[in-house]
């Protein structure tokens, strides 16, 4: 996963505010180049996001899997405990 940081400004912007473009020229390139870096953000953070929505789907998955093997761990160890308690009073 990429992080883009937005307040650093690429050289070329750099170049071409000293080469003494007009204010207009400077800002439109300015401008492109902010927009280049959110729309590589959105894609960044569109990727992450289907990753985190699949691990999600992942994890629910397995605690359902984990929980109904507990429920049937518990439901052997419950038993087990009658029996120990059944035997023990025919002793």
């Amino acid at each position: 996963m990429r992080i883009i940081d937005l307040t650093h400004r690429p050289a070329t912007i750099e170049k071409t505010v000293n080469v003494g473009l007009g204010m207009s020229e400077n800002n439109t390139a300015m401008l492109s180049e902010r927009i280049h870096s959110l729309i590589e953000l959105v894609q960044t953070l569109d990727e992450q996001n289907r990753h985190l929505q699949s691990q999600n789907t992942r994890l629910k998955e397995e605690r359902a899997q984990l929980l109904t093997t507990h429920e049937g761990t518990r439901g052997r160890v419950e038993s087990m405990l009658t029996r120990l308690k059944a035997l023990e009073k025919n002793l």
